[in-house]
């Protein structure tokens, strides 16, 4: 009889063991390369058009139609919207700051265009346009900024949404201040006077629909449906949901 030492045999039970694990761990490795592969094939995929960019793009859109919902028209320019400003900023918000800068950014050069055409160039009105709504996507730096708390220990917001927007308003208000006093001076006018005059006019149209949106937002339902929307927009489809 061929009988194998004892020795053999625990040998050979510890190769087919061994040769097993790495059998195993190499499928692992091909399942884990394969996964990647198909990761970043979908990523690559939407680095350009998917669910973020939808957002975006459904964001900008929502913000310039409401502008032309009209409540105040002033004679000299300026005007109360239909929270125009309030969907500007929560683009910042939803997205993070830099989509929320180019949002505002675009808003101000598409208003600009549809209001004044390719044709047709003021420089004032471009500069206020631009830099105006521009500063509005501040709201998405300001509410995205994080710092940790000395209390907690955590990562912790540093501003809400309303205080981030307030502040975000203010700075747009102060632009707006400064493109009355340097584009639109009324000579032989002492500066004060004129910087009375630009302070009032400039308070009239912006501050109210800066109140309204505060006062839409401290509704709780509202503020529901905005965070639902912050993890609906930063939230990749499922497969099966994945049309694009």
């Amino acid at each position: 009889m061929n009988l194998k030492h004892p020795k053999d045999k625990i040998l050979n039970q510890i190769r087919v063991v061994t040769e097993l694990n790495l059998e195993n761990e190499i499928d692992e490795m091909e399942n884990a390369v394969e996964d990647h592969a198909k990761e970043s094939l979908r990523r690559r995929r939407h680095l350009v058009w998917g669910n973020r960019t939808l957002w975006f793009v459904a964001l900008t859109a929502v913000a310039i139609a409401l502008s032309y919902v009209v409540l105040l028209q002033m004679p000299e320019g300026g005007e109360v919207t239909f929270l125009s400003m309030l969907v500007v900023c929560l683009i910042g918000y939803i997205l993070g700051p830099a989509e929320g800068v180019c949002g505002a950014a675009l808003f101000g050069l598409i208003k600009y265009f549809i209001d004044y055409g390719m044709v047709q160039t003021n420089f004032a009105e471009l500069w206020d346009y631009l830099i105006g709504y521009l500063l509005l996507g501040i709201c998405g730096v300001l509410a995205n900024t994080q710092m940790r708390s000395s209390r907690t220990g955590r990562m912790e917001y540093l501003l809400g949404l309303r205080s981030s927007m307030t502040i975000a308003v203010l700075l747009r208000f102060l632009e707006s201040v400064w493109n009355y006093l340097y584009f639109y001076p009324v000579p032989g006018m002492p500066f004060m006077a004129q910087l009375k005059e630009a302070v009032i006019y400039c308070s009239i149209y912006i501050f109210p629909e800066l109140v309204f949106s505060l006062i839409v937002l401290s509704v709780p339902a509202v503020m529901k449906a905005v965070q639902f929307l912050r993890i609906m927009a930063n939230e990749d489809y499922a497969e099966r949901y994945d049309y694009y």
